[in-house]
């Protein structure tokens, strides 16, 4: 079969340091990965026989990440109660259309942490068989909690080190790229950590057995520190992370994904997502710890990358970790390369080089000039297949009008 070959001219290629490459306004692809990067005379004289993209009043870059997500009930207007009690083939059709808009804010991969029943393994099945517009999609299937613990509705639930060893099992059995553990609730819960640091190790020694890493939603400095003693290498939203916390991840080089823009969107428009009046008052408490948080991982070099949770976007966590201290280049790269590196998909990706995918954001204007344009992409590529932001937005539309009034594309 003939190599689809296809050349990309473009306003600019933004590299992962997030400013343009010199003299490169076009990308050649062959097969979904990039083969050369150059001037659009270059690569039209290395390729003439290569199908012409005009997106020359776009600049590409790397395909951003969304280290934490919940494709299932991403920025969902209903309860959690009411969302879980829809039938499965709603719901379903909540996550694909959640990845049509995770696509139109140009995502091109997701860390899918977790839904109710098998729902995050149809997802991902979707999403690997390349049959609808879909990032690609990494997920636990189900996180490790205890009975009547926190994200119960979506866990599977332990008592014992065995149970958690069998837990580790059978999500690793049916797929599952990562195991997340529930460490704590969003709470001043005194039951800290929610998992015995014991089953937390447990957890984590059958995971390395499978090499899988272990992740966990952590949100007190108790939980946190539990956490690294016990082996898991990324922390989850982390609010409560001070610097002795943060020295520790770097000590055992654990990764941090803060979710900032998901806790500041329950503080600031819970209500409008029928998040209950007591825990958008919680939430709202909790801002400036968690931007001290991230401040003390800048300070302590802890690896971090981009994740919005279920109600933030990727724009305004990168906007918000820009304002926390963080400079253009670090966020990018967190949202590009330490993204792909902590997801395991491609040790390449964002590096805007040959050899690397064709995953890719199209943007309306250099973002080193205004980072505003992360907000707007006009088009995204995965594997080399592009998809204009605008044919999203009506196919979510038209396809999905239920839960197009849930989502709409902004």
């Amino acid at each position: 079969m003939k190599p689809k070959v296809t050349r990309l001219h473009c306003a600019g290629v933004i590299g992962p340091r997030g400013t343009a490459i010199e003299g490169a306004d076009a990308i050649l692809i062959r097969d979904g990965s990039i083969t050369a990067v150059g001037s659009y005379r270059q690569i039209s004289a290395r390729a003439p026989e290569a199908e012409p993209l005009d997106h020359s009043d776009s600049y590409a870059v790397g395909g951003l990440v969304n280290a934490h997500d919940h494709l299932l009930f991403r920025r969902s207007r209903l309860s959690m109660a009411r969302h879980f009690a829809q039938p499965c083939d709603l719901q379903l059709a909540f996550g694909l259309a959640s990845m049509l808009r995770s696509l139109a804010e140009g995502v091109t991969a997701v860390r899918d942490m977790g839904a109710p029943r098998d729902l995050a393994g149809k997802i991902a099945q979707v999403a690997g068989s390349r049959a609808f517009p879909a990032p690609a999609v990494a997920t636990c299937l189900k996180p490790i909690t205890v009975p009547n613990g926190p994200g119960l509705a979506l866990s599977l639930a332990v008592e014992s080190e065995a149970e958690g060893r069998e837990a580790v099992a059978r999500m690793a059995d049916q797929g599952a790229k990562f195991v997340k553990v529930f460490a704590s609730t969003d709470g001043a819960d005194t039951r800290q950590p929610v998992l015995s640091e014991d089953i937390l190790a447990a957890v984590c020694r059958a995971a390395e057995r499978r090499q899988l890493m272990v992740v966990a939603h952590a949100t007190t400095r108790p939980s946190i520190m539990a956490c690294l003693r016990a082996g898991v290498r990324c922390i989850e939203h982390g609010v409560e992370l001070d610097a002795p916390a943060a020295a520790q991840m770097v000590q055992v080089g654990a990764w941090f994904v803060p979710t900032l823009s998901g806790f500041a969107e329950i503080a600031c428009r819970g209500s409008a997502w029928g998040r209950p009046p007591h825990v958008v008052s919680y939430f709202s408490s909790l801002l400036k710890t968690h931007r001290r948080a991230f401040e003390y991982a800048l300070e302590s070099g802890v690896r971090y990358a981009v994740g919005t949770d279920s109600l933030g976007t990727m724009a305004m966590e990168m906007r918000m970790m820009l304002d926390y201290g963080a400079s253009l280049e670090q966020v990018m790269r967190a949202a590009t390369v330490n993204g792909a590196e902590l997801l395991g998909i491609s040790a390449s990706h964002g590096l805007m080089a040959a050899g690397a995918p064709a995953d890719l954001a199209l943007l309306p204007s250099d973002p080193s000039g205004s980072p505003i344009a992360l907000a707007r992409p006009t088009a995204a590529m995965r594997g080399g297949v592009l998809y204009q932001t605008d044919e999203l937005g009506n196919l979510l539309n038209s396809q999905f009008a239920t839960v197009a009034d849930e989502w709409p594309i902004a």
